[in-house]
């Protein structure tokens, strides 16, 4: 890298979110358009596997890089090891400015500068229930409750510190971990404006019963409606780094 333009990084992943739901992937009643650009004009990995898929345990090895024996998260409401390297600890060590905003579950805040793993900001949603209104604990700040739906606080507050550290920090790289909530249940939970699926056209496995079909063609018109929601907010990043 001697001589060559570090580039920026943002890393965005959503919780829960199929790889069935998506349609880049062959679904054509999801509307995801933005992220179907992306992988068009982009690379996609249709071979992947979680080493570990459980909240907390996944979390800590793409923090660390170490399975959950190594980094000692082997379960959720787990705390990673402190003594080792984690990539936003490496990437800070060579000049990025890191942050991380949404889910974080691994530890409890307030999150000092020894409890953030080598993030200089870290917004982390703060227990609670629902995706609307949620509180965040910003570095060893708050909890504070953020008005709207939690996406789009999240993104609100990446664009935010991307902002701040080209004002401040304008000829060094930034690093971004932007993890939204949903499409993880509650799947209702999400704006009006994404309610855009009728329940009765939705598909069901053939193995749901009878009297579940209902509520299962409902959740999954909800489901839906989360991850086009997600596919918005995935547009204003996409602009922002434009910007």
């Amino acid at each position: 890298m001697c001589g060559a333009k570090r580039p920026n990084i943002v890393f965005v992943f959503s919780d829960q979110q199929r790889y069935s739901a998506l349609g880049a992937n062959g679904n054509d009643v999801i509307q995801t358009p933005v992220i179907d650009a992306m992988a068009a004009q982009g690379m996609v990995c249709d071979n992947m596997f979680s080493n570990h898929p459980l909240c907390s345990p996944y979390r800590a090895i793409l923090l660390t890089g170490r399975y959950g024996w190594q980094n000692l998260v082997i379960d959720n409401e787990y705390s990673p090891r402190r003594d080792i390297p984690t990539l936003p600890g490496t990437l800070r060590d060579h000049g990025y400015g890191t942050a991380h905003i949404g889910t974080w579950h691994l530890g409890k805040g307030p999150y000092g500068e020894d409890n953030r793993y080598g993030l200089d900001y870290l917004a982390a949603l703060e227990g609670g229930s629902g995706y609307f209104n949620r509180s965040y604990y910003e570095n060893n700040r708050g909890p504070t409750i953020y008005d709207g739906w939690g996406p789009t606080v999240e993104t609100d507050l990446a664009i935010g510190f991307m902002e701040r550290h080209m004002d401040t920090r304008p000829d060094d790289p930034f690093a971004v971990f932007v993890s939204w909530r949903p499409p993880h249940w509650p799947y209702e939970q999400y704006p009006d404006e994404h309610n855009l699926y009728n329940p009765d056209d939705m598909d069901v496995a053939g193995n749901v019963p009878d009297e579940m079909k209902a509520f299962a063609h409902q959740e999954i018109a909800d489901y839906y409606g989360c991850c086009t929601g997600l596919d918005a907010e995935m547009e204003r990043v996409l602009r922002a780094l434009e910007r």
